[in-house]
């Protein structure tokens, strides 16, 4: 006897999707996190939230995917960082 597949989970419907997408650019702070930055536990929650459907954290890229989403990485900034003194030095000493 050959060994049969685990059954699939639910499937998000379209509708759910839509619904998800839209929670998700309502910025995190919205669902009650700390920082804007989602990943992907928070959206397995926030799907979870949305539409009472578990999804494993590891699962989720695939939803975001078929969204169109795209992962991103917030930019690393020094928190010394001046921006004032980079133009002025810019404008100033650079030449």
């Amino acid at each position: 006897m050959a060994p049969t597949a685990p059954a699939a989970g639910p499937r998000l419907s379209t509708d759910q999707l839509d619904q998800v997408e839209q929670a998700l650019l309502a910025v995190a702070r919205a669902h009650g996190y700390d920082t804007d930055q989602l990943t992907l536990a928070r959206v397995a929650q926030v799907i979870q939230q949305q539409t009472g459907i578990t999804h494993h954290p590891g699962h989720v890229w695939r939803l975001l995917r078929q969204l169109g989403w795209t992962p991103q990485r917030p930019a690393r900034r020094a928190v010394e960082r001046n921006d004032e003194q980079i133009a002025r030095w810019m404008a100033e000493d650079w030449p």
